[in-house]
């Protein structure tokens, strides 16, 4: 009986094994990827948040230059 049953253990645990390793096939590269496009996607936000916060500051700036200048 337990040598029936450690044969099904087996056999669950290797299809169980080789499911996870072939998922880290497709994981590892995922993974990869993803910190690779957090990390561009991060600078590229940042960059574009502080051009945009400067153009508005700039046109606010303006605005405010004119009205005291008028």
């Amino acid at each position: 009986m337990k040598q029936a049953r450690d044969q099904v253990w087996d056999q669950v645990w290797s299809q169980v094994w080789s499911q996870v390793w072939s998922l880290n096939h497709y994981l590892i590269p995922y993974l990869i990827t993803y910190s690779v496009y957090n990390q561009v996607m991060v600078q590229v936000y940042n960059q574009v948040m502080v051009q945009v916060y400067n153009q508005i500051r700039n046109q606010v700036m303006n605005k405010v230059g004119n009205q005291v200048g008028n």
